[in-house]
C-alpha cells in the first residue's frame, strides 16, 4: 500500500471513530490492519466505514480492516515507524516493524500467514544474537 493510502485510510479512521492513534500492524496489500489501543469498540466502526465491501472500498480500491488487541513483543515502539502529517488530520499510525507483525501473527495463531520463506526474510532484519533466539524457539515449537 503506498503511503499516500495509509495516510487516507488513518484520516478516515480518525474522522469516523474520532480515535486519534492507530497501530498499523500491516498495510503491504489493498488493505490495512489496524489496533485502536483503549478503544476495543473502535474496530467494529472502522470495519462498518471503511473496511472490505464498504463504499470506501469501493470507491478508492483500498481499505482498513480493525483487529482484535495484538500480542506485542517487548520494546517494539523502538523499531516502530509513526505517521503523522498535515493529509492524516491530526490522526497518528504507529507502523510496526515487518518482524515485530510477524511475532504477533504468530502469537495470534496466524501462523498460516507465514511461509518459512518469509519468517526467514524477517529473521534477516533482526540482530544476529536475536534472530538466532528467535530461531531456535521457532525450531522447538516446530518439532511439537
Amino acid at each position: 500500500m503506498r503511503r499516500a493510502a495509509l495516510e487516507h485510510i488513518l484520516r478516515a479512521a480518525g474522522a469516523v471513530t474520532r480515535v486519534r492513534e492507530w497501530i498499523v500492524l500491516d498495510a503491504t496489500s489493498d488493505q490495512a490492519e489496524l489496533y485502536a489501543p483503549e478503544h476495543a469498540w473502535a474496530a467494529k466502526m472502522l470495519d462498518a466505514s471503511v473496511g472490505e465491501g464498504s463504499l470506501f472500498h469501493k470507491r478508492f480500491g483500498y481499505c482498513a480492516r480493525g483487529v482484535k488487541p495484538p500480542v506485542l513483543p517487548r520494546f517494539w515502539r523502538e523499531r516502530a515507524m509513526t505517521i503523522l502529517s498535515d493529509t492524516t488530520a491530526g490522526t497518528s499510525g504507529t507502523c510496526m516493524s515487518a518482524a515485530d507483525a510477524a511475532i504477533a501473527r504468530l502469537a495470534a495463531g496466524r501462523e498460516a500467514a507465514m511461509t518459512p520463506d518469509a519468517l526467514r526474510e524477517l529473521l534477516d532484519e533482526l540482530k544476529p544474537a536475536v534472530a538466532r533466539r528467535v530461531a531456535r524457539r521457532l525450531n522447538g515449537v516446530a518439532a511439537v
